[in-house]
């Protein structure tokens, strides 16, 4: 898609410089011709600057929905949500659904983890400590996993407990 924006833009540039798309221009610039022969404005042949302005963004946003999509691919598919192909043409409006889940969870950290840690530790929990007393998880996200075994597996059963303390020692 890159390769057709860029001859747009020479096709463009050639006609505002005025000059024509005849024979022995196309015949210089065979990818002129092909893009000519492959794209359509108006159901006709672009021949105006505007119509190749108009084929220039259409190969953008073909080009900008291509990258869009590979990243979604290599970055969201792969833990588990729909990949691209099964989206349609239009991959934006499908991901625009995504905007908040997306959002939140790149929030999630400042907003919810880090105020929680700091109350345990402003309670007296030594967190750093904790976190590396926990076996290493390894993988590109052992760091998360890691936490996340940590708090689920280690932390709730200890702060329950206390808990089950503290309501004993209140009831006593």
């Amino acid at each position: 898609m890159k390769e057709g924006e860029r001859i747009a833009s020479e096709i463009i540039e050639h006609l505002e410089e005025g000059g024509k798309l005849g024979f022995f221009t196309l015949f210089t610039h065979k990818s002129w011709s092909q893009v000519l022969e492959q794209t359509k404005v108006n159901n006709e042949r672009p021949h105006l600057p505007e119509h190749f302005h108009a084929l220039r963004r259409f190969f953008r946003l073909k080009g900008l929905r291509q990258d869009l999509g590979g990243r979604w691919d290599r970055q969201v598919a792969t833990l588990g949500a729909p990949h691209v192909k099964e989206m349609g043409e239009e991959i934006e409006k499908t991901l625009i659904q995504y905007c908040d889940s997306i959002e939140d969870c790149l929030n999630w950290q400042e907003g919810t983890w880090l105020p929680m840690q700091q109350r345990l530790e402003d309670m007296g929990f030594r967190w750093d400590k904790f976190l590396a007393e926990q076996p290493p998880v390894v993988g590109g996200d052992g760091e998360l996993k890691r936490m996340g075994r940590a708090v689920t597996d280690t932390l709730l059963p200890i702060l329950d407990s206390r808990f089950k303390k503290l309501k004993l020692l209140q009831l006593e």
